[in-house]
């Protein structure tokens, strides 16, 4: 967030990447016994990125469904459900950075991954 804030990017938030990062920390918050501080860490991000700030891109599944699964496909699984749509969206969007540890994103050739 630092850093995206210090070069004045414009933030897009997703839905589904916040569904993502949520389900990503609670599961190794409790791989480090730190299970008791996840709601604190879900009314954190929630005070940080307000209902009004979120892009509800869950609702172009339908749409895209067949695209997709083609991603999916054509990666061998290296980009998930999700992460396909993400890229979808990305390229429809002309969004040419994303900000991801994921290095599935790198298979695409629409779209540069910033990792830190």
């Amino acid at each position: 967030m630092e850093r995206l804030d210090a070069n004045q990017d414009e933030v897009v938030y997703l839905d589904c990447v916040l569904g993502e990062c949520v389900s990503v920390i609670a599961r190794r918050m409790k791989e480090q016994g730190r299970g008791e501080q996840i709601p604190h860490m879900v009314d954190e991000l929630g005070s940080r990125i307000p209902d009004s700030d979120i892009t509800w891109a869950s609702s172009e599944w339908h749409r895209l469904y067949r695209d997709i699964l083609g991603i999916v496909k054509q990666t061998s699984g290296a980009l998930n459900f999700n992460d396909a749509l993400i890229g979808l969206l990305c390229k429809e969007w002309g969004v040419g950075t994303i900000a991801s540890f994921d290095r599935g994103f790198d298979i695409l050739n629409w779209v540069t991954r910033m990792s830190n």
